[in-house]
């Protein structure tokens, strides 16, 4: 099961579900777990779906979203992603990594196989980033290390205590530090 959003001139309904990839687009990965936040997938998803390569206005991305088993994901709202599972894009190339946040971000850190995952995947990508409080997934991955990080307000002490070896910023609403 592959999900490529964003494809043609014009953003539809249609090409956003579209399935098939362009061979130039860059990829970006999207992981998802039990109990994420939609709006922390949608929002950043959203924004890559619809950006244009200015060369030929074609879209410039392809947007995968993975789990480690793939199939359908809960929220924390009623609507459930579908997701492809992280093996079908072994050994691709990946241009942006995204690690979503969400509820499930407190279990998921525990998660061996996930975290190996991300770390693998993390190996092949060109930018790796967190949204809210996907940093404390991404943090067990031990990618944070000796870094600048934040996360959503309410999380970063515990950012702090479980990950001492994270430069844990309490305000800052983004932190790129080198490419994470």
């Amino acid at each position: 099961m592959h999900f490529a959003f964003g494809r043609n001139d014009k953003m539809t309904a249609k090409t956003a579900k579209s399935t098939s990839k362009r061979d130039d687009a860059k990829l970006v990965v999207f992981v998802v777990y039990a109990d994420v936040v939609l709006l922390d997938l949608a929002g950043p998803l959203q924004v890559f779906s619809y950006a244009r390569d200015p060369a030929n206005n074609a879209n410039g991305y392809e947007c995968v979203v993975v789990s480690v088993d793939g199939g359908l994901i809960e929220t924390n709202t009623v609507i459930p992603i579908p997701s492809a599972p992280i093996s079908s894009i072994a050994g691709r190339a990946i241009h942006t990594l995204v690690v979503v946040g969400g509820d499930g971000a407190v279990t998921s850190m525990d998660d061996s196989a996930l975290i190996r995952a991300i770390k693998t995947l993390a190996a092949s990508s060109m930018r790796v980033c967190s949204v809210c409080s996907g940093a404390l997934v991404l943090a067990a991955t031990g990618l944070l290390d000796g870094k600048r990080a934040v996360t959503h307000w309410n999380d970063c002490q515990m950012l702090a205590d479980r990950f001492p070896n994270v430069q844990v910023e309490m305000d800052p609403i983004y932190i790129k530090d080198r490419d994470l």
